[in-house]
């Protein structure tokens, strides 16, 4: 079997939904195993998105970010459990319908936001103007001291 990712290259999003995708398989061959990895990838694309982008959720009061994070990060683990548990279309499906979807639906809008807005890039740039910012005023006091 060949590696996805070549030695000292990172994983893009294709082959860290791979990886997932062979732990359905190892897990088993009820179909909601592979809708539930298959969404557990792209869970882990959006957190990798949302912790490069941070720079943007500086209107979140520091002391909340660290709860609001493990809030999300639990409610889409847990809705990820009951798929799991689910096992069959069915089942799955009944409790997909019946939570409009909020996790899926709501973890593509994410992906597609950051993607095609360029959030990480965006963030990126907010750094470095608050970096310059600080930089700028460090040489204003270097000067009056």
């Amino acid at each position: 079997m060949a590696r996805l990712t070549k030695p000292g290259k990172r994983p893009g999003m294709f082959e860290n939904v791979m990886t997932f995708m062979v732990s359905a398989f190892w897990h088993g061959f009820y179909p909601f195993y592979y809708v539930m990895f298959f969404f557990a990838g792209i869970l882990s694309e959006v957190a990798k998105d949302c912790f490069k982008a941070r720079a943007l959720f500086s209107f979140i009061p520091s002391k909340l970010r660290p709860f609001v994070a493990n809030f999300m990060s639990l409610f889409c683990l847990n809705y990820f459990g009951i798929w799991q548990n689910a096992l069959t279309f069915k089942r799955g499906g009944a409790f997909t319908y019946g939570t409009f979807g909020i996790v899926p639906v709501g973890l593509i809008a994410v992906l597609v936001a950051s993607r095609t807005l360029g959030l990480v890039k965006m963030a990126q740039r907010v750094e470095a103007k608050k970096t310059a910012a600080a930089v700028g005023a460090a040489k204003v006091v270097e000067m009056t001291s």
